[in-house]
């Protein structure tokens, strides 16, 4: 496998978390070009939030709902809702395991969401 293919192989990747209401959550991560979306849908300076948006765009199906990559704030924001405070929290710890970070809760989580996307661009 070449480099390249190895690189576009690790975005093809998936982890998936039960959240609290037993909810199948599963991530992928964002390439470079799908975070300087998000990134630009933002509107504040806070890191928090941002890499908070980044997890939200990273989840890729909730149960059996497909959940497409969002191409406006809009459909961003109808990802957060869907998936509420335990839902955003399964979907933290997939992804800190996705990245290879072992994760203790959503802080952890979006951290490690936070340190993927400073290292991924």
């Amino acid at each position: 496998m070449t480099p390249s293919e190895q690189i576009l192989e690790k975005y093809k990747k998936t982890e998936t978390a039960v959240d609290a209401l037993g909810r199948e959550i599963i991530v992928r991560r964002l390439r470079s070009d799908e975070q300087t979306r998000i990134a630009e849908m933002t509107e504040s300076n806070k890191d928090s939030v941002t890499t908070a948006l980044f997890v939200a765009a990273s989840v890729t199906r909730i149960d059996q709902l497909i959940v497409p990559f969002p191409q406006t704030r809009g459909q961003l924001d109808a990802t957060i809702r869907l998936l509420d405070d335990d839902g955003f929290k399964a979907a933290s710890e997939a992804l800190g395991k996705l990245i290879g970070v072992r994760n203790k809760g959503t802080e952890d989580g979006v951290a490690a969401a936070k340190n993927s996307v400073e290292t991924a661009g």
